[in-house]
């Protein structure tokens, strides 16, 4: 399942998303229901046990178990319809109100509020497949997302300096976050030149079903957003010019290697 609040993959039983940090309302409701189900499953357990002796209370025993094993089963069945009723009424509403997103979404991009788009989209839930919304960008926000997080990380990255400078008193090794957020803005920049080709490439080979009047506004999109990436490489993690306009043409594995090795400009 997704997570309600950022979009990123998370089990049922999470209790909270492990990248944006947020609740998962469901696994909430499933854990309660699991323990009030354990609940009455010890109270039945001890009444029984107070009434019952020899083979009658073994066999009773075994009858109660399986009735647990049957109330857990309708448990996590009942999540899921209670996750599948909400997508598919939030699907309505985004197919209700499919003008009024199109247009704030067409205000970021020319604003080159990018940032700001992949905020919006993430707090109302708005990339739900089957809804055309998700047909005109769905695609495209794949990249938008990792945009985002490289920036986001950035500025994790320049607290960490900050706190590392700052916070003599403190046990927790500021210098390790700040390594660690300089890999992961590699990783998301990473994965933002590779989402981007894929979705040039869908748009050359015709397999993809993006209406044509948004092919172009968002290419012309991703090709800005490119170049912020370019200027952040550039001006925060010291990349060298001729790499960072070189971006686009590496592997992966080279531009994570490139910031995991960057010297930050503080």
């Amino acid at each position: 399942m997704k997570c309600e609040h950022c979009g990123a993959d998370i089990d049922f039983e999470d209790k909270f998303c492990k990248n944006c940090g947020m609740p998962n309302s469901f696994a909430v409701r499933h854990i309660a229901d699991m323990e009030q189900y354990e609940r009455e499953y010890e109270e039945t357990k001890e009444e029984v046990n107070k009434r019952t002796s020899g083979a009658l209370r073994g066999a009773i025993r075994i009858a109660a178990i399986l009735a647990l094993i049957i109330l857990i089963a309708i448990a996590g069945n009942m999540d899921e319809i209670r996750y599948d009723i909400h997508r598919s009424q939030l699907k309505k509403e985004i197919n209700a109100n499919e003008a009024k997103y199109d247009k704030k979404f067409k205000e970021f991009i020319a604003n080159e509020e990018f940032i700001e788009m992949d905020h919006y989209i993430d707090n109302d839930d708005l990339m739900i497949y089957g809804t055309n919304i998700y047909k005109c960008y769905g695609r495209f926000c794949n990249s938008l997302s990792e945009y985002q997080a490289a920036f986001r990380d950035t500025g994790y990255l320049y607290s960490s300096i900050y706190e590392d400078k700052h916070n003599d008193y403190s046990s927790f090794d500021y210098g390790q976050y700040v390594e660690d957020n300089k890999k992961t803005a590699g990783q998301h920049v990473a994965n933002f030149f590779k989402y981007k080709k894929e979705y040039l490439e869908a748009i050359e080979k015709e397999y993809c079903d993006i209406p044509k009047e948004y092919q172009q506004l968002e290419i012309d999109a991703l090709n800005v957003m490119s170049e912020h990436i370019t200027d952040l490489a550039m001006g925060i993690y010291g990349i060298t010019e001729e790499d960072a306009y070189s971006l686009e043409e590496m592997s992966s594995a080279r531009i994570e290697m490139l910031f995991e090795e960057a010297e930050v400009n503080e």
